[in-house]
């Protein structure tokens, strides 16, 4: 699989050593142990997966978010199990459908994007060592991202797997605004869910998607997949970038 996914650029090595399988690049999307054992719905590992359940964009919380994700089904739910797909939700269209006056109002706003702040949201994640958590300090990226190589087009970009909030407002303003955008890409006009079949290979561009696992029962089925990361090679560009700036003085 490391081989394949390297054929689109250098792929990210996974903060946590312990959930990857065979090499670092390989992240064990699972609810079985890399041993073969189903793991209990309380194991940190399984938490840690249930985490990935809200909507995000893998790698966010790095300076330079990732390119794109690639994962593959090994383990897969039978035909008539409930849930287990994967949603993903298009922040173009998103972007592009926003009321006028909420595409003004997310135009200066960032978000903090913290690796470490998943054990906010999931306390029984045991803390990250010194070493995971001085590699990987908080980093802030604006709401709107910017596309040069789209022709400058424009899409939401934020996450709800390792933050609550928007930036730039009251702690109670940025909750609400975040639940509003949350509810908002919950669209089904722009979302897909795949229904996921064994050796299934999916590929996603992070940088105008976000994803999510699907609930499903966790004590009653294993779910098995694996997963490398394409490393990105830019900043999230925000719309008062020089560059986006201007483009949008000549249209």
């Amino acid at each position: 699989m490391t081989a394949f996914s390297a054929q689109f650029g250098p792929l990210e090595l996974f903060p946590e050593e312990d959930m990857t399988k065979g090499a670092i690049e390989v992240y064990h999307v699972a609810n079985v142990s890399l041993e073969g054992e189903q793991l209990d719905e309380d194991d940190p590992r399984v938490v840690y997966q249930r985490n990935n359940g809200r909507w995000h964009t893998d790698s966010s919380y790095r300076y330079i978010p990732s390119l794109a994700s690639i994962m593959y089904g090994i383990e897969v739910l039978p035909h008539n199990a409930e849930g287990g797909e994967t949603g993903f939700s298009n922040m173009l269209l998103a972007y592009e459908r926003l009321p006028k006056e909420m595409k003004a109002k997310l135009m200066h706003l960032h978000q903090v994007h913290s690796y470490g702040e998943i054990r906010r949201l999931e306390p029984s994640i045991p803390p990250m060592s010194d070493h995971e958590r001085n590699a990987l300090p908080p980093v802030t990226h604006p709401v709107i991202r910017v596309h040069s190589d789209r022709d400058y087009q424009r899409s939401l970009y934020f996450t709800s797997n390792t933050s609550l909030e928007i930036g730039g407002l009251t702690h109670e303003e940025g909750k609400e605004l975040h639940g509003w955008l949350v509810d908002y890409v919950s669209n089904p006009d722009f979302c897909y869910f795949h229904r996921w079949r064994q050796n299934d290979l999916v590929m996603w561009d992070n940088r105008v998607l976000l994803h999510r696992a699907m609930e499903y029962d966790l004590t009653k089925y294993r779910r098995v997949l694996r997963r490398t990361t394409v490393a990105g090679d830019v900043p999230v560009m925000g719309p008062y970038w020089p560059e986006a700036l201007a483009v949008t003085s000549r249209a």
